[in-house]
């Protein structure tokens, strides 16, 4: 079965913890995880995370949410996997990623 990408509106938080570039779930700001879909088989959502204060972004695919925990799969769409800072943002965006699936689909 193809996987699916999730969709909602204004999903937008920060981490609740740091994170290093080898993290496979981050944690949100308490409450938000409700914000953001929680995918089950097949699907995945879209997510940016963005450094702050040095504007770094990384494209991961949420592919699980547990209350405010979000298990996430590293450095999509030629991204690199990067180390994040309590604070930093963390939000639905369209990339060009999800673009060309939608497009192909």
């Amino acid at each position: 079965m193809v996987d699916s990408p999730l969709f909602k509106n204004n999903a937008i938080s920060s981490l609740a913890a740091d994170i290093t570039a080898g993290s496979l779930t981050i944690s949100l700001s308490a409450g938000d995880g409700a914000l953001f879909p929680a995918p089950d088989v097949y699907e995945y959502a879209v997510l940016t995370l963005r450094n702050i204060a040095t504007n770094t972004r990384e494209i991961v695919h949420c592919t699980g949410r547990t209350s405010d925990t979000l298990t996430i799969e590293r450095g999509q769409e030629s991204t690199t996997p990067a180390a994040f800072s309590a604070g930093d943002e963390v939000s639905m965006q369209i990339t060009a990623g999800l673009l060309e699936y939608l497009r192909d689909n």
